[in-house]
């Protein structure tokens, strides 16, 4: 039995670039667990900021 909080499957989230889409969040997955502690780890300008925004669905959309 999953008794996960939250579950993410496969999220990847592209922006467009000046010629074309380019991914900045890339097939990831994970599960988040109560009581458990969890941590999204990396170097400057990899995606953790990027990633939170997609799972929260508060992506700053460009203007019209």
């Amino acid at each position: 039995m999953n008794n996960s909080i939250l579950s993410v499957r496969n999220l990847t989230t592209k922006l467009q670039g000046r010629t074309s889409p380019f991914a900045v969040v890339n097939n990831l997955s994970f599960d988040l667990y109560l009581g458990k502690t969890t941590a999204i780890v990396g170097e400057s300008g990899c995606g953790k900021t990027m990633a939170a925004l997609s799972i929260m669905r508060i992506l700053p959309t460009p203007p019209a």
